[in-house]
This record gives structure tokens, C-alpha cells and sequence, in this order.
């Protein structure tokens, strides 16, 4: 007989049969529990922790061939199972936090879309407020980015004329604008 009823065929390995398996559960359960309590210090991650590995042995029941005494491999089980538990443990928690330093970015980065948003619309009235002239000339430097001299070119006036506009625009843009 052996330390779970009849569960060596021959000195070789182990079987696991219905009744040597509940057998091994009633005789290890309560000392691998406790292992793996000790280890993780949650009474619900030991328990699963322990459901895993018999649930294992019973799922690989007819393959399993076990060569060592059942409690050597039942407890190194045990210590196999919670590392596993905080190896998976660890890649949750850095994946999570890689999730949420996205999410940070990504709220962050709509706040400053609505920002930049409220600030055009904020500009494109106060340019609306602006003279005729003054109005293109800020409109083709900075909507459609030309150089002074492409907007004199365009607008048929002199580049000293093109600079004293932005000027104007700009200087009036800053005393408008909110801070």
C-alpha cells in the first residue's frame, strides 16, 4: 500500500485511479493548502491555486506517470503554481498599468484637443473683428502658412505693408485673448 491507498501499480509510478484520487485529495489537501496560503496570503488565490493542480492530475490522470513520492511532487506542485500566480500577476499589473498610462495620454491628449479646439474658435472670432485687409493677410501667413512675400504678391501690396498687418493682428489677438 502506499501513502494514498492503492496508488503505486509497481514501484515505477504512480496510477491515479477515482478512488486513489480522492485519496491523494483527503490525505494532501489540508498541507498544500496551507503551503500555498503561506506563500500568497489570500485564502481564495490558495484555494485555487490547489483546485488547479488536482484538477490538473485528474485532466492528465491516464498520462500522468509520477516517479518521485506523490507528496515531493504534490508540493513542488504547490510552489510551481504560485510562482505562476505572481509571474501572471506581475504581467497583469504591467499591463495595466501600460493600459493606463495609454488611457492617461489618451484623455490627456482630448483634453488638449478641446483646448486647441476652444482656442481656434476663439482666434477666428477675434480675427473676424479684425479690418478687411488685416483679416486676409493674417489668414494667408497663418491658415495657409505663405511668406510675406507670397502675401504681397497675392494681395498686390509692399512686404513692409504685409509685416505691419501681422503685427497689427497678432498684437491684437494678444490683448483679446484669454489667459
Amino acid at each position: 500500500m502506499s501513502e494514498a491507498g492503492s496508488v503505486i501499480k509497481d514501484d515505477l509510478y504512480f496510477i491515479i485511479s477515482d478512488d486513489s484520487f480522492a485519496a491523494l485529495y483527503k490525505r494532501y489537501w489540508k498541507d498544500m493548502f496551507a503551503l500555498s496560503f503561506y506563500y500568497l496570503q489570500d485564502e481564495e488565490d490558495a484555494k485555487e491555486c490547489i483546485q488547479d493542480i488536482f484538477k490538473s492530475i485528474w485532466e492528465r490522470r491516464d498520462k500522468l506517470k509520477i516517479t518521485d513520492p506523490i507528496s515531493n511532487y504534490l508540493f513542488r506542485s504547490v510552489k510551481l503554481k504560485v510562482a505562476e500566480h505572481y509571474r501572471r500577476k506581475i504581467n497583469h499589473e504591467k499591463h495595466l498599468g501600460k493600459i493606463i498610462s495609454f488611457t492617461d495620454q489618451m484623455d490627456h491628449s482630448t483634453e488638449q484637443t478641446i483646448l486647441f479646439n476652444d482656442l481656434k474658435a476663439e482666434i477666428s472670432k477675434l480675427v473676424d473683428n479684425l479690418p478687411p485687409q488685416c483679416q486676409k493677410v493674417y489668414i494667408l501667413s497663418r491658415e495657409h502658412w505663405l511668406h510675406n512675400n507670397e502675401i504681397a504678391a497675392h494681395l498686390v501690396i509692399s512686404e513692409k505693408t504685409v509685416k505691419n498687418h501681422l503685427t497689427k493682428a497678432l498684437s491684437f489677438l494678444k490683448t483679446h485673448l484669454p489667459e
